[in-house]
């Protein structure tokens, strides 16, 4: 549409130069022909006077032929009747050759008043000159020289006679060049005056043909400017139509309204005339305006076959091209809705396909008409214009409902996301609150251990575990149901219509059941499993927020529990959420508030001398007072501060361990417990290098502590990450040894020195035979490996006497000491205490 709103601009001006154009065109033609016709007339003109001139010579050289005859008939007469000695006769001759001399005089004379100042008037001036000296001749004189010369009066009779003659062939050869340069002179004038007609007539007939195409270049601009202006008049129309279209797209008004409006442009634009516009709905394609159209024609279009022949409508949108029909009545294609179309009027019809801009058909407009003459009447232009809006419309609503779609969908599963989820629950908390619904529950579903998964088997190999988890879940659940990913490996359900908490545990029970079965992967099956919280309308709560973290509470429950459980939400969760949440606020200020603390636990040989201290964290909470290691190490882990905190610990032992070196115990050694959280940082044995250069203590005197758990986690990965830490010269401890489920076989392959044993099989060692075979069975194995073995949570004799008997390598447990900050243990009477008597319980002061 812009480009046709520059059409005015440009066809005025246009016209403009056309015009400009003629005149100079009329100017330049008028001057040529003034200049050749004044050419013409000058070159004319001068043929004539010369003409004229050449008529002159040519009768003065007749009158000089005759001249000269009378001269040479009067010397024959002076000459034969010339007297031998008497002078009266030779007078009378001199009257005939006067006569001569006035017939010369007068010829020469008219010569020279017949001709122009040129080169001849000179010789003619001469000439006449000659004759006056001869007329001033005495007639004495003469008849003297004549009597007293006697004879030779014929001599000089015949000498005046010859000049004469001579004079008159003078002006004869004068005459005949004069008469020769005139004839070239006017034979060259009209070759010009020829010339320039020639050049008249070529700029007169050149002139008038380029009028006369500059008269149809101009008739032909102003009808293409008359079109033009028509067809800016029905742009300017289609323009605002457009801009109301385009007003509609931009408020993001519903399709059928968009396309009722386009369809009303063109019907109110031709009165015989009924636009229907069709989009593909549920795979089919759908008529979904028509507004003039008659309900029962449109209820046979929409009833025809969905083939790619079913309909032209179907055929243009099949093959993307114009499909026109000139009759109705004859064509194949209308074979199943002529007779409606018929009956509604309609004998012609014309359809376009709706194409976007990468070419794909996005529907079809057709045009139904009560007439043939769709061409003449600017209907097919009308059609184009508004199969381009529909186009621009369907391709606008198509990417709508697409970034819709994206916004509210997980990319990866095509399940809701958080945002669509939360919607669905508020708007269930409406439909419960208005009495439409018994209530509803919300189960949050977390995948158990899915990170060991991504780590082991890759992402992408992940991202096909989710799939197929959706996938499961969408089966399980009914189609009024929401099933949500919430991120990660967390999934969300909105069971509607539950009544109570029995009706979803039938529901998380079969989820539990079926995310048990393993999953396809290309290679080999794998189990995943999964803890569930559950929360109820309007039990649990009675807001989409309040319903969401009751849910997510009991799900941590869940997996604190063990996983593969389910777990409701009861109110003590709450309790505990807020106690553990007050606890992760605190903690974050305790280090910065002095607040945390270190003791010291001993580590004996059986001889009683002590070769280590495991360095163990306290909290004393001016608010919360002494706070259990079991309470905190896990908010410090789930909320990241156990790093920083780790660090801390690290320091102040290995700083502690110096000082005892240096003035009790030379070989003693230091043990610090590593959060997983700490080992799976990458910078975590540069950390260790850091503090150790810190404090100076020699890497051989720190032991690390490890879980069990975390060899569990990922083997391979431990066992790197093991390798850089003991690099560093420091030996490496499994702490809890036996709790973890591990095979002993990869035992031999990790960077191991030290396994401690969980004092849960140490506590019946004594007693029971099946803890004391396990106790003698890790040693034997620790041994085999080149291990060291201690004993953990030492605290009778008994114990220590089986141990010792047993070959274990050290002791530790509250029948040596209890764990005391570094100023309340005394070393040398606790290793002197213990010597003497063995089965005494040490002294701590």
């Amino acid at each position: 549409m812009a480009q046709v709103a520059l059409r005015p601009h440009k066809s005025g001006r246009s016209e403009n130069d056309s015009s400009t154009s003629e005149i100079a065109i009329a100017l330049v033609v008028f001057a040529g022909m003034a200049v050749t016709a004044l050419w013409s007339w000058m070159a004319l003109r001068a043929a004539t006077g010369q003409s004229e001139l050449l008529h002159s010579d040519v009768a003065g050289m007749s009158q000089q032929r005759d001249l000269e005859f009378q001269v040479q008939e009067c010397r024959r007469r002076f000459l034969s009747m010339l007297p031998a000695g008497g002078s009266e006769a030779m007078r009378q001759h001199l009257a005939g050759v006067r006569e001569a001399e006035r017939q010369i005089s007068l010829l020469a004379g008219g010569m020279l008043l017949s001709r122009k100042p040129s080169g001849e008037r000179a010789r003619v001036e001469q000439f006449a000159s000659d004759w006056e000296t001869y007329r001033s001749l005495e007639d004495d004189r003469i008849a003297r020289a004549l009597t007293h010369r006697g004879k030779n009066a014929q001599l000089w009779g015949g000498l005046y006679f010859e000049k004469a003659m001579a004079s008159l062939r003078a002006i004869q050869t004068t005459l005949i060049e004069d008469a020769q340069r005139r004839q070239g002179a006017v034979l060259g004038n009209l070759r010009q005056a020829t010339l320039a007609l020639t050049l008249f007539l070529l700029v007169t007939l050149a002139g008038t043909a380029v009028l006369l195409l500059m008269g149809r270049m101009r008739d032909r601009a102003l009808r293409l400017l008359w079109w033009r202006n028509r067809e800016l008049r029905s742009a300017s129309g289609w323009e605002r139509e457009r801009n109301r279209v385009l007003e509609l797209i931009g408020n993001n008004q519903t399709l059928e309204t968009i396309c009722d409006t386009i369809s009303g442009i063109v019907d109110s634009r031709h009165d015989y005339v009924c636009c229907a516009i069709a989009v593909v709905r549920n795979g089919n394609l759908r008529v979904i305006s028509a507004p003039r159209l008659p309900a029962f024609v449109l209820r046979a279009l929409n009833n025809a076959d969905q083939g790619a022949a079913g309909s032209p409508s179907q055929q243009s949108f099949h093959s993307g091209k114009p499909v026109v029909v000139h009759s109705i009545e004859s064509e194949p294609l209308w074979n199943h809705q002529r007779s409606e179309l018929l009956e509604a009027g309609f004998v012609s019809s014309r359809s376009l396909p709706l194409q976007s801009n990468a070419g794909h058909t996005l529907g079809a407009i057709t045009l139904f008409a009560k007439s043939k003459r769709l061409e003449t009447e600017g209907c097919l232009e009308s059609l184009e214009m508004a199969a381009g809006m529909a186009s621009l419309a369907v391709q606008h609503r198509k990417v709508y409902e697409q970034l819709a779609y994206q916004a509210q969908h997980d990319s990866l599963t095509e399940l809701a996301n958080r945002g669509l989820f939360q919607e669905r629950i508020e708007n269930a908390v409406a439909a419960a609150d208005s009495g439409g619904s018994v209530g509803f529950a919300i189960l949050l579903l977390d995948l158990d251990d899915f990170k060991q998964v991504n780590d082991t088997l890759g992402h992408a190999t992940g991202d096909a575990l989710l799939r197929q988890v959706a996938h499961r879940l969408r089966r399980l659940v009914r189609g009024s149901d929401t099933v949500a990913r919430l991120g990660g490996d967390e999934f969300a359900i909105l069971l509607n219509q539950i009544g109570n908490f029995a009706e979803a545990a039938v529901v998380v029970d079969n989820i539990l059941e079926a995310l048990r079965s393993p999953l396809r992967l290309p290679g080999k099956p794998v189990v995943l499993t999964a803890s569930i919280g559950v929360s109820v309308h309007p039990e649990d709560g009675r807001d989409a927020a309040t319903l969401m973290k009751n849910a997510d509470m009991a799900m941590y429950r869940a997996k604190r529990a063990g996983k593969d459980k389910s777990q409701r939400f009861v109110q003590g969760m709450a309790d505990e959420m807020n106690e553990r949440m007050e606890m992760d606020s605190r903690l974050r200020t305790a280090l910065d508030n002095r607040e945390l603390s270190l003791v010291y636990q001993p580590e004996l040989q059986p001889d009683g001398s002590i070769v280590a201290f495991e360095a163990l964290l306290r909290w004393d909470s001016p608010a919360l007072g002494r706070v259990p290691p079991v309470q905190f190490i896990p908010v410090a882990e789930s909320s990241g501060l156990i790093v920083p905190i780790g660090t801390w610990v690290l320091r102040e032992a290995c700083r502690q361990c110096v000082i005892w070196q240096k003035t009790v115990l030379p070989e003693l050694r230091i043990a610090v417990n590593m959060s997983v959280i700490q080992l799976e940082q990458e910078d975590v044995a540069e950390t260790v290098r850091a503090v150790l250069l810190e404090t100076g203590l020699n890497p051989a005197s720190l032991q690390l502590e490890i879980t069990e758990s975390y060899l569990v986690r990922d083997a391979d990965e431990a066992k790197v990450q093991l390798r850089s830490l003991r690099s560093l010269g420091l030996t490496i401890s499994i702490d809890d040894f036996g709790t973890g489920y591990s095979s002993l076989s990869y035992l031999r392959n990790l960077p191991v020195d030290t396994l401690k044993i969980d004092q849960s099989f140490v506590r019946d060692v004594a007693a029971n035979r099946g803890s004391r075979s396990v106790v003698q069975a890790v040693i034997g194995m620790a041994h085999g490996l080149s291990m060291d073995v201690v004993a953990e949570g030492v605290e009778t004799t008994e114990q220590l006497d089986v141990l010792n008997t047993l070959g274990c390598d050290v002791m530790q447990g509250y029948l040596f000491s209890k764990p005391l900050p570094a100023s309340e243990l005394n070393l040398r009477l606790m290793s002197q205490r213990y010597a003497q008597e063995r089965r005494a319980v040490p002294v701590a002061s």
